[in-house]
């Protein structure tokens, strides 16, 4: 008789457990030269954070730590992955058309292309993880450098004790 190990991988792990929280934001029709942004403020605990974004052309996307001003106004929820053990998230995050802020630590800033070759559209995603302090305001904004309106879609995903 044989016998199999299976390896799961640790956000599979940290999932099962209730510990891997989602938030998104969609805008079909953002203009040329305007963003869609997440604030994201870190609870009590350290915070594993990985965003990706898709965007229908160029786009600049930009990740900051401690902003010293910014606007964001619509609350959204960091939903638990696991919707059977289904915990509150450590972190809190608000969503903003066109989020503005200041100052701050720029952490990444990336043009993203429109595609290449027969390609439409451009995409960040695996590029961006992230470890974040415990009780700190980061900010993900992805501007429209696409010369017309574009959609736009940005993810945001968390894991608590990583």
């Amino acid at each position: 008789m044989r016998s199999y190990r299976a390896t799961i991988a640790k956000e599979l792990q940290l999932a099962a457990q209730g510990k891997q929280y989602v938030a998104h934001t969609t805008d079909l029709a953002v203009s040329d030269g305007a963003s869609i942004g997440m604030v994201v403020k870190t609870g009590s605990k350290d915070l594993l954070l990985e965003f990706k974004l898709a965007v229908g052309g160029d786009a600049r996307l930009r990740f900051l730590e401690e902003p010293s001003t910014m606007t964001a106004s619509t609350a959204t929820t960091f939903f638990n992955s696991n919707r059977v053990r289904a915990t509150s998230c450590p972190a809190t995050t608000t969503l903003g058309a066109s989020p503005a802020f200041t100052a701050g630590s720029i952490l990444t800033d990336q043009f993203i292309p429109g595609g290449e070759q027969y390609a439409q559209g451009g995409a960040a995603e695996d590029l961006n993880a992230w470890f974040l302090d415990a009780n700190a305001t980061y900010v993900v904004a992805a501007c429209n450098k696409s010369g017309g309106a574009a959609e736009m879609s940005l993810i945001v995903k968390g894991w608590e004790d990583w």
